[in-house]
């Protein structure tokens, strides 16, 4: 029973990887044909989607490169999930408040699945392989 929630776990943390990088290239390109000033000094999404997708890029090769690492790749996702799920709620928050603009929205429907896939990564992902594995 473990066994299949670690597996279910870890392909769902690469479907949200996948999905992630998609989406926030979809942002990405989206964004960076705005050309209001007024408006882009409040939508920062081209940055941010720019910055989660090198974030999320590096979790992948984290993940692919995993042999001894395993808990370090948890580790990072544990942070990533929470400081992603913090930032998410709390500047969006502000950002509702100040500048009036909707929360939540689907960038952070998205970005709080992103999240719940690295906590729930974070802590039931793969264990580390037997010593025995590693050196052969």
């Amino acid at each position: 029973m473990l066994a299949r929630l670690r597996a279910f776990t870890a392909a769902n943390f690469l479907l949200s990887i996948a999905f992630a990088i998609a989406w926030f290239g979809w942002q990405l390109v989206a964004g960076l044909g705005e050309i209001d000033p007024a408006k882009m000094r409040i939508n920062r999404v081209p940055l941010g989607a720019a910055v989660l997708i090198l974030i999320q890029l590096g979790l992948l090769l984290l993940y692919r490169r995993r042999g001894g690492i395993v808990g370090l790749v948890r580790v990072c996702a544990a942070l990533l999930g929470t400081v992603q799920f913090l930032q998410s709620v709390v500047v969006a928050w502000i950002a509702s408040a100040l500048y009036a603009q909707d929360f939540p929205t689907s960038m952070h429907l998205v970005s709080w699945y992103l999240c719940a896939s690295n906590l729930l990564f974070a802590a039931v992902g793969p264990p580390a392989p037997p010593a025995a594995a590693m050196s052969g």
